[in-house]
């Protein structure tokens, strides 16, 4: 079949007055006082890249700029970008560069003591010592956090202990509740009498150590404990110890065996038969 001209349409052949015989790789014609060009691409090329190396001429990263001057604008532009970017360092990564990354990830933070703690809000019943801030410091400059990062660390743990705290407390309230009806249907309405002596041992021999273990621990508040307190608050109201194991000594009543082995250990351990 012969080969046509013109468009498919009307037949009318194009206008090639003009053009040099000037290709492009890919076989494009540049024509001298415009842009226009036809070949295989049929693309669009700029005039000033006839001047270029025949590798560079028509590529498609260089098409969109219009001139040498928006090639070299966008290079400066585009180095600028690379000099703020972070390149994670690698195996040969030298001190120097390493240490760079470090200072981009925390934000420009050169040393431990570039964290501040000035906009952190620290709740009631709650501390924020001096020692805890640069022991935080340390740690996040060690593991390049940011300020950003640091602060809302910060916030979380202290909610999360707040939380805690709640719980904690509304467990041991509903300890307190339950161990409480427990021990009104044994004690019946001797529970305000037993419950006094029980806090009377406690208040008047007990360690600030062992209070703060029956506290924290819950022991306070479990029945056994509380109904062995009061055994030994009643023991000792009237002029017995509860370890005094003599004849005609006031024994524990209740026959509970966490006393009996309160007894025996003490026997065990200090004499006596």
């Amino acid at each position: 079949m012969a080969e046509q001209e013109g468009d498919l349409l009307t037949g009318t052949p194009g206008d090639t007055s003009g053009t040099t015989g000037t290709l492009n790789p890919d076989g494009s014609t540049v024509k001298e006082g415009g842009t226009v060009v036809t070949g295989q691409s049929g693309g669009i090329i700029p005039e000033w890249h006839a001047s270029l190396p025949a590798d560079l001429k028509g590529n498609a990263s260089l098409a969109k700029y219009e001139n040498p001057n928006a090639v070299a604008k966008a290079f400066v532009e585009l180095e600028g970008k690379l000099g703020r970017s972070i390149e994670i360092p690698g195996e040969k990564s030298t001190d120097a560069e390493r240490s760079r990354f470090g200072t981009l990830m925390r934000g420009g933070i050169e040393t431990p003591d570039g964290y501040v703690y000035d906009g952190i809000e620290v709740p009631d019943g709650m501390t924020l010592s001096d020692t805890a801030k640069q022991e935080i410091s340390k740690m996040a400059f060690d593991n390049d956090f940011s300020q950003k990062q640091i602060t809302a660390a910060i916030k979380w743990d202290m909610q999360r202990q707040l939380d805690m705290v709640k719980e904690v407390r509304r467990v041991m309230q509903t300890t307190r509740r339950d161990a409480e009806l427990q021990l009104r249907k044994d004690w019946g309405q001797d529970f305000d009498a037993r419950a006094a002596l029980a806090q009377s041992v406690i208040t008047k021999r007990g360690t600030p150590e062992l209070k703060k273990l029956l506290t924290e621990s819950g022991l306070g508040n479990h029945p056994d404990m509380v109904k062995m307190m009061a055994d030994i608050g009643a023991a000792t109201s009237e002029g017995h110890s509860p370890m005094d194991t003599t004849p005609g000594a006031a024994k524990i009543p209740g026959n509970f065996p966490v006393a009996e082995k309160m007894a025996a250990e003490y026997k065990a351990e200090h004499g006596g038969s």
